[in-house]
């Protein structure tokens, strides 16, 4: 990302209504101005995914779970910054370390509203399985070669 990639954000999303719109659906932004044409190319191939295999070898994360959420807010705890973006709903999944892939990563991944992944990843905690973790595993290697729905 360029350099001061959070505050470009906060002055796109005040300038720009229709970026305004798809950030408050998806939380990213598909023509994201913020990133580089390298940061494009490493987002587009998953590449950028690799430096979380070591928050995996540390243990901070796990290869399947809910995926981490971030927030902008640097006034607030952290918790409370995630209550007031995210809704309740958010204190189920941060019961569960967060993964490298899970379940809505392999049923649309960017192309799902906000909404939506929550409500995959509150499903995937709520029905947590070996089994399951073993399919959303295998169904992520075509999701990583295809490159549906990653920008």
């Amino acid at each position: 990302m360029h350099v001061n990639a959070e505050e470009r954000l906060i002055t796109l999303l005040h300038q720009n209504l229709e970026f305004k719109k798809e950030w408050l659906t998806y939380q990213k932004l598909k023509n994201d101005p913020r990133i580089t044409f390298i940061g494009k190319w490493l987002r587009k191939t998953s590449l950028d995914e690799l430096p979380q295999l070591l928050n995996v070898i540390k243990g901070d994360m796990s290869i399947v779970g809910p995926r981490p959420y971030v927030t902008f807010n640097k006034e607030k705890k952290i918790k409370e910054a995630l209550l007031d973006l995210y809704g309740t709903e958010i204190e189920t999944i941060l019961t569960f370390k967060p993964g490298l892939t899970g379940l809505w990563q392999i049923s649309g991944r960017n192309t799902l509203p906000l909404e939506k992944r929550i409500e995959l990843d509150v499903r995937y905690v709520r029905n947590y399985s070996f089994k399951k973790d073993l399919s959303i595993i295998l169904k992520t290697i075509p999701e990583l070669i295809a490159s549906k729905g990653a920008y």
